[in-house]
């Protein structure tokens, strides 16, 4: 995979700086444990929430704290496929004319970088629910080798190929808010936990047709390190995750560039556009989370093979 110097640069001060912005929400839920263990567990801004959170609490459970707001990010980098590629031109009377890529070589790479805010409530000591508000901006970098193109339903010839390479090499930039929801489930006998987290996400971004839909789906098993003060709890785990981001692209390419007896037919400038499909959906993930006095939680999240990524971010508790 090829990276960008200003990825590079991106990630480099992703790591440095602490963006608030989130993917997860990286806590565990209830948790079993043993009256020897060094557990500190306090009761949040309402008695009733979580449900069934005292009868829980009575058999040596833990239980969240019932409200919460994050503020964290990620970033990620990985390689797709394009596909569908039409081209879209106009004739000098005025008409319309399409075309599609016959034979296509390419080396297809796109990163974002995901902010949000997710204010979230454990309805049960087990189940988190939250919403997701941010922002989305990223770059799409087509670098594809067309053997040939089809131009197609021609008055009277119908589909009619045209033997002509060229090269699409572009680099597509878009940005936007974004608005989804989620859900974590968690639970554990201490010091072992399991999350296994959900969210989906929209986002309208600029220069791109349609909207972007995400589904993120995370399992993960933790390990709470055994630390003597009681206001700190760290839990370090390792996990999976699988990104649904399929994405499509536009763009403007000039009709010489094709071949230069299609001007006549395209104009001097035409249309692109295409689909992008994730070579692999799947990665690994390890990462660590800090829970201060169970109000405050820091996290920091790494994602490598088939996918490089990074996730930090913040939490309050209440």
């Amino acid at each position: 995979m090829r990276y960008s110097a200003a990825f590079k640069i991106l990630v480099f001060g992703f790591v440095l700086i602490p963006y608030f912005i989130v993917a997860q929400q990286n806590m565990a839920g209830f948790n079993k444990f043993s009256k020897s263990d060094n557990i500190l567990d306090k009761g949040g801004a309402v008695d009733f929430l979580p449900f069934f959170n005292k009868s829980l609490k009575k058999n040596n459970f833990t239980s969240p704290k019932p409200f919460g707001i994050a503020f964290s990010s990620m970033i990620y980098q990985q390689e797709y496929i394009s596909k569908n590629l039409r081209i879209k031109g106009e004739t000098v009377t005025g008409i319309e004319v399409f075309a599609r890529g016959d034979s296509v070589s390419q080396q297809t790479t796109a990163g974002e970088l995901k902010g949000y805010i997710k204010p979230n409530i454990w309805l049960f000591p087990f189940l988190n629910v939250y919403g997701i508000f941010g922002f989305t901006t990223g770059e799409i970098r087509p670098d594809l080798f067309i053997d040939g193109i089809i131009i197609e339903d021609l008055p009277g010839i119908g589909d009619y190929y045209i033997d002509t390479t060229f090269i699409l090499n572009d680099e597509i930039r878009y940005n936007g808010q974004t608005f989804g929801f989620g859900t974590t489930l968690s639970f554990g006998i201490y010091p072992y936990a399991f999350l296994l987290d959900y969210h989906y996400t929209v986002t309208s971004p600029s220069d791109l047709e349609g909207k972007m839909h995400n589904h993120f789906l995370s399992p993960k098993f933790g390990y709470y390190i055994s630390t003597k003060n009681k206001n700190l709890k760290i839990m370090a785990w390792l996990g999976a995750m699988y990104f649904m981001n399929d994405q499509s692209f536009t763009g403007e390419i000039t009709v010489e560039e094709i071949a230069p007896e299609l001007v006549l037919v395209f104009g001097e400038k035409a249309l692109y556009s295409g689909e992008i499909e994730a070579i692999h959906n799947w990665n690994m993930l390890a990462g660590i989370n800090l829970n201060i006095k169970q109000k405050h939680l820091v996290f920091l999240e790494i994602g490598f093979i088939n996918r490089i990524q990074a996730s930090i971010g913040y939490g309050f508790l209440f």
